[in-house]
């Protein structure tokens, strides 16, 4: 078992060992993207892990995207070329960019998809 694996399977066996609270909500994409524009989802509590799910399909790769996953408090900027991405939160409010105009599929905002969350807290 890697450290990743390691870090993944403690961190769920904490959020197992108590009370857990779920909250599921739902949100339609409108396109926007880049740092002026962040795709956020404000949470009834502050979760520990985040889950949203998709169907979407990229038009670049033809691959689909179907959920991305989010722990809190562990924020992250990856670079791809001259592109980033970057993941904060901000109490019970997850914000997630993408430096590119006119990509909301990379940033969970593509337009008149349905996005679906999963909070665990």
């Amino acid at each position: 078992m890697n450290y990743e694996d390691r870090v993944t399977k403690e961190y769920v066996e904490g959020l197992l060992s108590g009370k857990a609270q779920c909250a599921v909500g739902s949100y339609v994409g409108d396109g926007k993207s880049g740092p002026s524009n962040p795709t956020t989802i404000t949470f009834p509590f502050t979760p520990k892990l985040v889950l949203v799910f998709t169907s979407t399909t990229t038009p670049l790769t033809g691959q689909t995207l179907p959920f991305w996953t989010f722990f809190w408090d562990y924020t992250t900027t990856t670079a791809y070329g001259n592109y980033k991405s970057a993941v904060s939160y901000n109490g019970n409010t997850l914000s997630v960019y993408y430096n590119a105009e006119n990509v909301g599929i990379y940033q969970m905002n593509h337009t008149g998809d349905v996005y679906t969350w999963l909070a665990i807290g």
